[in-house]
């Protein structure tokens, strides 16, 4: 019977596997501290803040979360994420630290800053960069108190070239 060999070798190959991931992310984690602490810029151009919204499963339950990635165009026309952050469903609260971190990193000034229509972003921006320019998207506002027949979902399938 070949059923308790098999299942030998999966234990195997799964502790190995476990053993690698394990050996990767111990020399990755420190890489991705360091570029999440690293000092930005002054001054930024523009910056856009943007999240994803998405569910995982976490402690055996489907919760909401959202990642928010923070990208900047500097004086020099650089452009680069800033940061991305993963936060709970504490909006005010999670979108107030990303502010607090950038100025925390370094930066002092952003001339224009392109949110999403949420009132949260905006506060939050507002009391780090008094001054900055916020410019909101307007798409998704039209999308989401538009009628759907108005944003069709079309699906094509393109013929790849030879």
């Amino acid at each position: 019977n070949l059923l308790p060999i098999m299942g030998k070798i999966r234990v195997q190959i799964m502790g190995n596997f476990h053993l690698q991931l394990t050996n990767v992310t111990n020399k990755i984690v420190p890489l991705i501290k360091e570029w999440q602490n690293r000092p930005l810029q002054a001054v930024y151009a523009v910056v856009f803040l943007d999240a994803i919204h998405f569910k995982v499963k976490q402690d055996g339950a489907i919760v909401n979360k959202a990642a928010l990635m923070v990208m900047g165009i500097d004086l020099d026309g650089h452009k680069g994420v800033l940061g991305i952050w993963i936060g709970e469903n504490e909006w005010a609260k999670f979108w107030m630290n990303v502010p607090n971190e950038l100025k925390n990193r370094g930066v002092q000034d952003i001339l224009i800053t392109r949110v999403d229509n949420l009132r949260s972003f905006t506060e939050a921006i507002l009391e780090c960069y008094p001054t900055t320019e916020i410019q909101k998207y307007v798409i998704p506002s039209i999308k989401s108190e538009a009628p759907s027949s108005m944003f069709p979902i079309r699906i094509s399938k393109r013929s790849r070239p030879s």
